[in-house]
């Protein structure tokens, strides 16, 4: 994503939501730039992770590992995380 565009869904988001746009948290996952926009109730209500220099498509990191997934092929890119398993994480799709 251009990183204007993630801003901007940041500030959408954190408006739909009522909260401020300064990130509860700042630090890295997986060696990305990470920040967690959290609510009143010191819940994460908004997550950012940015996938540096990336090219456009969706990032995997393939293995057995539990937050590894894919196949490297055109618009799946092989960049060391796994989208898929922390958007649903985020989501408490997994643990």
């Amino acid at each position: 994503m251009n990183p204007i565009n993630a801003t901007e869904e940041v500030e959408q988001w954190t408006n739909v939501h009522g909260i401020g746009t300064e990130p509860a948290v700042r630090d890295t996952l997986r060696g990305f730039p990470h920040q967690v926009f959290k609510g009143a109730g010191g819940n994460a209500i908004v997550e950012l992770i940015s996938v540096t220099g990336m090219s456009h498509g969706t990032p995997i990191d393939p293995g057995a590992g539990a937050d590894q997934c894919g196949t490297p092929d055109q618009y799946v890119l092989d960049v060391n995380i796994c989208s898929s398993f922390f958007i649903a994480k985020f989501w408490e799709l997994v643990d």
